[in-house]
This record gives structure tokens, C-alpha cells and sequence, in this order.
């Protein structure tokens, strides 16, 4: 796996967590994105300001950011599968599958 895809984009991490966020609601006043929890956290604790820019915040301001949440959850579904796929190789022994070692292994590949 390469690093640009192990390495989610910057656009992923939510600013408060430094984490892929997994509920994105974008401030609709000032175009930041922020994990929703957390954001609502940083509500609850008394702030009325954007933690970036410092400009008001209001709850109203919030918008979750479907399309977002839905390149998230692609990402990590490639993720996964090129975890999968490295797990696979891995575990390829090609001691076993020569042909004349008296096991009968056949290998059938599939490059779905």
C-alpha cells in the first residue's frame, strides 16, 4: 500500500481531533468542516465562536456535509480492501504452490 493511500487527505481530518471524521458538518458561515461531536462539544463548553477564525457560532450554522461522510466512507473502503489484499500476500507461500511438490495445489487468481 502506498502512503497516499494509507494517508487519509487533509480535508478527511476534522481540525479539533486531528482524526478522519466520521460525522463532517461544515460551518456554513465560514466553510470549515468539523467532526460533529466535537464541534457540538466545543458548543456545549460555552464557545460561541469558530475555533478557527473566531467569528460567531451558532448551532444554525451547522450543516452536515453528506458528500463528504460519503468520500470518507469510500476511502476507507479502499483502505480496507488494500489491507485485505496486502494480508493475502503476505501470507503467499510459493514453497507450496510449485508444481511437482505432491500436495496437488492448484492457484487460481482472481483480479476482481
Amino acid at each position: 500500500m502506498n502512503d497516499s493511500t494509507a494517508n487519509p487527505p487533509d480535508a478527511f481530518l476534522c481540525p479539533l481531533t486531528l482524526e478522519v471524521m466520521q460525522d463532517p458538518v461544515i460551518n456554513r458561515k465560514t466553510g470549515h468542516l468539523f467532526e460533529k461531536k466535537a464541534i457540538l462539544r466545543w458548543i456545549q463548553r460555552g464557545n460561541n465562536t469558530c475555533p478557527l477564525t473566531r467569528l460567531p457560532l451558532e448551532l444554525s450554522d451547522l450543516e452536515e456535509d453528506i458528500g463528504l461522510r460519503y468520500e470518507i466512507s469510500e476511502w476507507k473502503e479502499v483502505l480496507t480492501m488494500h489491507e485485505k489484499l496486502a494480508g493475502v500476500s503476505s501470507q503467499y507461500d510459493p514453497k507450496r504452490l510449485r508444481r511437482g511438490s505432491g500436495e496437488g495445489t492448484r492457484v487460481v487468481s482472481c483480479f476482481c
